[in-house]
């Protein structure tokens, strides 16, 4: 892929350390500080990068914009991963800058959450995803159809660019003492955390227009369940990376760790020949 980050996509994951805390009173609400703390990082990663990477990052989200407009649709599954909507969104103005189209922006397209009480709790913080659904496994079984719990219509799934999923963890949590009878749930789609997972794999290959995703769970998903998961992936034409990443190292006050899953798809990569001789990748849905 030739560098340790997607060329199109620049990773926002930027470890903070201690150094940038401060005192948050100086900055009014927690939800403004934590603004502060994710654009402070965004743009500290982004002087710190390498001209040659500078220039790729900004060649690439130039591409993006000329491929598919000034928009970027997400999609959320689960209550928790909004959380992505809100570094887009704060990131969002870094892009802007980079590329110099003040008309970027992201929209987030929907959520879908199984409970009642999470999907209030989504809107009371804020979060104004345009489409509501409840269950993913229901969901899949209906084709990608259900009803939207904002409008009551019944519709589809839309379409977007990119999403995240942190999808049920009962079965292989370390709480759980039946885990380790749940090695497999995932290829067997067994369980909470297999009849998840199985829904967010269908719909990243079902939907056409899918560029990226993230996908989360605990620390003890276990190598064959990950293994299925990658490989399933690739066969639908995703580059999967998958680190182990703590809370800590990105500047949290606490220890959280947890299995990762970054999807790119990259079922047409042109290669280009740019200008200083640069390569450009085009990832095309």
């Amino acid at each position: 892929m030739g560098g340790p980050w997607v060329p199109w996509f620049p990773g926002f994951l930027v470890p903070l350390g201690p150094q940038v805390y401060g005192s948050p009173g100086s900055l009014g609400s927690a939800s403004s500080y934590s603004q502060d703390l994710l654009a402070d990082a965004a743009r500290r990663q982004h002087l710190g990068l390498s001209g040659d990477d500078r220039r790729q990052l900004t060649a690439s989200l130039g591409q993006y914009g000329h491929l598919f407009g000034d928009i970027m649709y997400i999609g959320t599954f689960f209550s928790g991963c909004e959380l992505f909507m809100h570094c887009l969104d704060v990131i969002t103005d870094i892009w802007r800058g980079i590329t110099g189209n003040a008309r970027f922006k992201v929209i987030h397209e929907f959520s879908v959450e199984v409970d009642d009480w999470k999907r209030d709790f989504v809107t009371d913080c804020g979060f104004k995803p345009k489409h509501q659904f409840c269950d993913a496994v229901k969901l899949m079984e209906n084709g990608w159809r259900g009803c939207c719990q904002r409008t009551g219509n019944t519709m589809l799934l839309p379409q977007v660019d990119g999403g995240a999923a942190g999808f049920e963890c009962d079965s292989v949590s370390a709480l759980n003492i039946k885990a380790m009878a749940n090695k497999e749930c995932v290829p067997k789609s067994d369980g909470k955390t297999g009849r998840t997972c199985e829904a967010i794999l269908k719909f990243m290959t079902w939907c056409r227009s899918l560029l990226w995703f993230f996908l989360e769970n605990v620390k003890t998903l276990g190598t064959k369940n990950l293994t299925h998961i990658i490989t399933v992936l690739n066969l639908a034409g995703f580059y999967v990376i998958s680190p182990m990443l703590s809370s800590e190292d990105y500047g949290a006050p606490c220890r959280r760790t947890r299995q990762w899953m970054f999807a790119i798809q990259v079922v047409r990569c042109h290669c280009m020949e740019g200008k200083n001789q640069q390569e450009v990748f085009l990832f095309v849905p």
